[in-house]
């Protein structure tokens, strides 16, 4: 439910940065929320905020501004009662430096910016904000995204009155004052972008997780009512429920992208793809210098086009045709020009979907060669054949996506599991629940530190480091010794009497 309850939601289709904020974001707000309850699992937040700034800083700005609210909203009754002060402040110290910690981490990776220079941030010239701002409004007035609303505020209503065990009730006002901070801080966000403040554009209600997330409570609860009063058919009710609930969603959430159209050029990633093609085979040891006109979008496209193997004795030029044959031959062809990493002279590349004028005069310049429709090389050999002219492709079939979804999962599982249980309260089914997500995270910084001892990303080396992070995880596991939990050692949810829903609050 927290994809689905959204109806259309954007990030999805092109925004995977977008994707990884969130899902470590929402798995770190998990796991602040099992430190309020448990004592234990601050250190696995920290490291989950760090993985999200990693995967995009900008909304992890957002984020931490959501959870230093939340903070204050949950520590706000020990102002004025002493006698709960104790219970309400502990935590909130070691969420605080859970906060410092990953700002820290985001502020040094500042220090070394990408191969493309690129903090990740957009001129704010009239066109982009005019163009967020439009984009904003037409989020809003999509009548999908308010169907769970109702859901929402009934399933705030049920997480606020629902009986829990005492050592819980810090878990619970954290988890509301999550809820609640996400919601002022998306109203606040919002009113700046409707007076023209570029804040995120649509993104900023995609990201808007309290909704589904409560509408999640909603059902969760529903069912645990339901089990309650009518035994083995309340469970059987509760099931039909929730499925059908996901399904309704998730049919909106289909629909809301049938009419999306490819940012991606297919002709573009042929072009690219017969050009690595002749990289493989008629150029397998020599640096490729790709002539490409401006902007880091078609860079990125080149890159995910070519084969894995060609990528990293890939450069690219930014400029004209004339500015490049003036740069080549003042420097012995191009021997500055590229920064490829492959023995012998770079052969340069252009596509004409990426570079019409630079492709077209390419055609009547000596020295450079039509290897394949849309592709011309200088200083290279003539194919003696034709090229693969094929793209790559996603293997996309219900039965193939199905199986690579189950196979990733039980991978981040296993990589997570032992992180899991080194850093999370020793409850099975949270751990479990957070096992991929904080996988996925610890690869991700894992990676990081990865590229930068300079292993490189070959096959053979993501696996080890796969590998690496799983087996230091379960080491950590076995060294990290059982603590005593602040409430009990696993969440026991009594079921609800028949004729009343409240408890403690």
């Amino acid at each position: 439910m927290s994809w689905v309850a959204f109806g259309h939601i954007g990030m999805i289709g092109g925004h995977l940065d977008n994707v990884l904020n969130a899902a470590f974001v929402t798995s770190g707000f998990a796991a602040a929320v099992a430190f309020a309850g448990y004592g234990r699992g601050a250190v696995a937040a920290a490291l989950l905020f760090m993985a999200s700034a990693l995967a995009e800083w900008p909304f992890y700005l957002l984020a931490m501004a959501v959870f230093v609210l939340a903070l204050g909203l949950f520590a706000w009754p020990a102002v004025r009662s002493s006698t709960r002060r104790q219970d309400l402040l502990a935590p909130v110290g070691r969420l605080l430096l859970a906060v410092v910690a990953s700002a820290t981490f985001t502020g040094l990776t500042f220090l070394s910016r990408p191969p493309d220079g690129s903090l990740g941030l957009r001129a704010f010239g009239a066109q982009f904000r005019a163009t967020v701002r439009e984009r904003f409004f037409q989020r809003l007035r999509d009548n999908t995204r308010y169907y769970a609303f109702p859901l929402a505020a009934a399933g705030a209503l049920l997480a606020g009155r629902s009986s829990v065990p005492p050592g819980h009730n810090p878990a619970r006002r954290l988890f509301l004052s999550m809820m609640a901070a996400w919601l002022l801080v998306t109203v606040g966000a919002s009113v700046a972008q409707i007076f023209d403040l570029p804040v995120a554009g649509a993104r900023l209600l995609n990201y808007f997780f309290a909704v589904p997330l409560l509408t999640g409570i909603f059902l969760w609860e529903l069912a645990r009512i339901l089990a309650a009063r009518y035994r083995t058919l309340g469970v059987t009710i509760g099931a039909l429920i929730a499925a059908a609930a996901i399904v309704g969603f998730g049919f909106l959430a289909w629909q809301g992208e049938t009419g999306r159209k490819p940012s991606i050029s297919p002709i573009a990633v042929r072009e690219v793809a017969a050009a690595g093609d002749y990289a493989t085979r008629f150029a397998p040891s020599r640096p490729l210098v790709f002539l490409l006109l401006k902007g880091d979008f078609a860079w990125r496209v080149v890159q995910a086009s070519l084969p894995p193997e060609v990528v990293p004795r890939t450069s690219r030029f930014t400029g004209t045709l004339a500015q490049f044959e003036a740069e080549a031959s003042s420097d012995g062809q191009g021997g500055g020009v590229g920064s490829g990493s492959g023995p012998g002279r770079p052969v340069a590349m252009v596509v004409q979907r990426y570079n019409h004028a630079g492709y077209e005069a390419a055609l009547r310049t000596e020295g450079w060669v039509r290897v394949s429709p849309g592709v011309a090389v200088l200083s290279g050999t003539v194919p003696d054949s034709r090229l693969g002219v094929s793209p790559p492709r996603g293997n996309l079939g219900a039965p193939s996506a199905t199986w690579i979804v189950l196979a990733l999962v039980a991978v981040l599982s296993v990589v997570g599991g032992g992180w899991s249980a080194a850093l999370l309260p020793p409850d099975r089914i949270l751990r479990v629940v957070l096992s991929p997500g904080i996988g996925a995270a610890m690869i991700t910084l894992a990676a990081l530190a990865w590229d930068r001892v300079g292993l490189g990303f070959s096959r053979a080396s993501v696996w080890a480091l796969v590998a690496a992070t799983a087996l230091t995880g379960w080491v950590a596991a076995g060294w990290r010794r059982p603590t005593k939990p602040k409430g009990n050692s696993r969440v026991e949810e009594p079921r609800p009497a028949p004729a009343r829903l409240g408890g403690a609050a």
